[in-house]
């Protein structure tokens, strides 16, 4: 996950990445909280998508 600092009320404060095999990264989501991104991580660390 990474921060996004957007100054508008509206934007997205998380973005998750995937890391490739490859080992480049590509976006996967956006999260309009840290508390989404986090479980969405956790989630996704469990295989519980």
């Amino acid at each position: 996950m990474a921060c996004i600092n957007w100054g508008h009320a509206t934007a997205p404060k998380a973005i998750a990445y995937r890391i490739a095999d490859e080992g480049w990264a590509e976006c996967e989501k956006y999260f309009p909280t840290w508390r989404e991104a986090y479980d969405h991580a956790d989630r996704t660390a469990r295989g519980k998508q």
